[in-house]
Order: structure tokens, then C-alpha cells, then sequence
């Protein structure tokens, strides 16, 4: 069971800029016009179907991550499992049925749907089959070591649990990195596709600062997860995300009913602007951390992050996510 890095929740695709353009002027005279809105429909069924397995993937990945690092946690060798000798030890968690039925729900309604993609469709059915083979598992460990099952049995039972857990760990984190890959792929090409389409059709729209602010934070966070990073090229990226934000922020204020509506998620832009800044800062520095950050970010449970550190920027990342994808 090697350790796997928390993803960063995946976005929705945008579904309704082009038919809210089609209603805005309907079926134009000509043949080329027929043809641009059944293009445009097509779209939006493909999208809505891309979108399914987005949530299905981010109801369930974030939190079985997490328990997969709890688990591993006290743990001399996650791949042999217990020892036996160990004097503390923490079960995987209770990854809500919610976030199954989250997961599944979306995924049976629309498998079989037009337009039929191939690999990815492969990929989101391993998942949500991986998921569903893992929480029953992680229920069950996880009421053995919350009711210290393992102090009274010598870890007799976690010894048993842990081969079947641990291959069913292997099987989720393999599709979990499929399905994430695959679906990265299908928004990253439609997203930067659609940013360009509209603004040369329609300028800077709402829409255009939604979709090009959400592909610059993926961007400037990749760039700032990894251990080491090119300081000066990250903060021109935030020097360029800043002023983009700054200017989506002052055109969206003036048209009707689009303020309150993107306040929270200028809030979540404010905060992901204000984290990355201290990672590059502490990073120019070469800031060490303390004991106390250390301990945060060796505990996988933590719901705190040091400032300055990559998961502080991550959880930035992630609530800002939840935000785009409810505008």
C-alpha cells in the first residue's frame, strides 16, 4: 500500500454557456446555423455525462484517500500490515454511504447513455466497482480499531482483515488515478477549447472568468504541490490569476444579479490568492516548519494545514472547486 498523495477535487464542465447563447438567438436562418446548434447540443449531452462521473468521483475520492493515509499511518511496513506490537492504531474511517450513493447514482443513469465514451466510461465503471468493494471493508476495520478490538485480540483480527483491505486499497488507488486522469483530460481540453470560443463570440462574459479562472488556479496549483518549484515563474502566475481576478471581480459587479451571486466564490478566489502567496513567501525562504506544522502534516487526519505548505494551497483549491461547480 504505497502512500497516495490527496487529488485535487475535478471541476464541472461547463453545461449551459452555449445553450443559454442558442436561447439567446434561436436557430438562425441556413443550414450552418442548424448544424452549430445540433453541434452545440451534442455538446451538452456529452458534457452533462462527463459531469456525472465528476461527482462521482469527488463524493467519494477526498474522504477514501484520507482514511487509506489513516490507516497506513501507524504502520511500520502498510504493505505487511500490523505487527502485532504496536501501541496505537486508527481504522480507515467511515466514508458516509452518502458519497457511494453520490457516486453510483450518477454513474448508473447515464453509463449506457449517448454518446458512448469508450475508455472513460471503462474507467468510471472500475471506479464506482473498486468503491463499492472498498467501503464495506473499511466499515469493518474501522469499527474493529475504533472499538480497540486490537488491544483485546493481540491484532488477531487486523492481521486477518488487512490482506483483503490491502488489495482492496491497491484496486481502488489504481482506478481512482485512471478515472482522475481521464477525466483531467476531457475537462482540460474542453474547458481551454471553450474559454477561447467565448471570448472571440462573446468577449468577457461571466462565464469566460469562470471557466479561465478555474483552468489558471488548476494550473498555478499544480505548480505549487510539488516539493520544490520555480518561485519566480509561480508568482507570475499569481501576478497574472490577481489581476485576472480583480478584473472578473469589477465586471461582474456591474451586471445585474451576478454580484451576490459570485460572492462566495470570490471569496473562495480571495482565499486561494491568499494561501498561494504564502507558499511561494515560505518557499522563497526556505522557511522549515516547526514541530507543531510537522505533526499536522504528518497526521492525514488533520484538518489543519501549516501556512506556506502545498495541502494549505490543495485545500484552498478544493473549496474553491465546491464554489465553481454551485455557480
Amino acid at each position: 500500500m504505497r502512500s497516495r498523495k490527496l487529488l485535487p477535487a475535478l471541476w464541472a464542465l461547463s453545461v449551459a454557456v452555449g445553450l443559454t447563447a442558442c436561447e439567446r438567438n434561436p436557430l438562425q436562418a441556413g443550414a450552418d446555423a442548424v448544424e452549430a446548434a445540433q453541434a452545440e447540443q451534442a455538446r451538452q449531452v456529452r458534457n452533462g455525462k462527463v459531469n456525472a462521473y465528476v461527482s462521482c468521483f469527488n463524493a467519494m475520492d477526498g474522504d477514501v484517500r484520507k482514511g487509506i493515509a489513516v490507516y497506513g499511518s501507524w504502520m511500520q511496513d502498510p504493505q505487511a500490515g500490523p505487527r502485532g506490537d504496536e501501541t496505537k492504531a486508527f481504522g480507515p474511517g467511515y466514508v458516509p454511504r452518502l458519497g457511494l450513493d453520490q457516486c453510483a447514482g450518477p454513474v448508473d443513469r447515464v453509463l449506457t447513455a449517448e454518446p458512448a465514451l469508450p475508455e472513460l466510461d471503462t474507467a468510471v465503471v472500475r471506479f464506482r466497482d473498486a468503491a463499492k468493494a472498498l467501503v464495506p471493508l473499511f466499515e469493518e476495520a474501522s469499527r474493529y480499531y475504533a472499538d480497540d478490538g486490537f488491544r483485546q485480540d493481540a491484532f488477531a483480527q487486523g492481521k486477518r482483515m488487512h490482506p483483503p483491505l490491502l488489495a482492496a486499497i491497491t484496486a481502488y488507488g489504481e482506478a481512482s488515478d485512471a478515472l482522475s486522469s481521464q477525466l483531467q483530460a476531457q475537462i482540460d481540453g474542453e474547458q481551454r477549447a471553450r474559454i477561447a470560443a467565448l471570448e472571440q463570440s462573446e468577449g468577457r462574459t461571466p462565464d469566460f472568468y469562470h471557466l479561465s479562472l478555474m483552468a489558471d488556479a488548476k494550473s498555478m496549483v499544480e505548480r505549487m504541490a510539488e516539493r520544490t518549484f520555480d518561485v519566480a515563474e509561480a508568482e507570475r502566475e499569481l501576478e497574472a490569476f490577481d489581476a485576472l481576478a480583480e478584473e472578473a471581480r469589477a465586471q461582474v459587479a456591474s451586471q445585474d444579479g451576478m454580484a451576490d451571486r459570485w460572492a462566495s466564490f470570490n471569496s473562495g478566489l480571495d482565499d486561494l490568492r491568499r494561501v498561494a502567496r504564502a507558499r511561494i513567501e515560505r518557499t522563497r525562504a526556505g522557511t522549515p516548519y516547526t514541530e507543531d506544522e510537522q505533526r499536522m502534516l504528518d497526521n492525514p487526519a488533520s484538518t489543519l494545514a501549516p501556512r506556506g505548505s502545498a495541502r494549505a494551497v490543495l485545500d484552498a483549491y478544493n473549496v474553491l472547486v465546491e464554489r465553481a461547480n454551485r455557480l
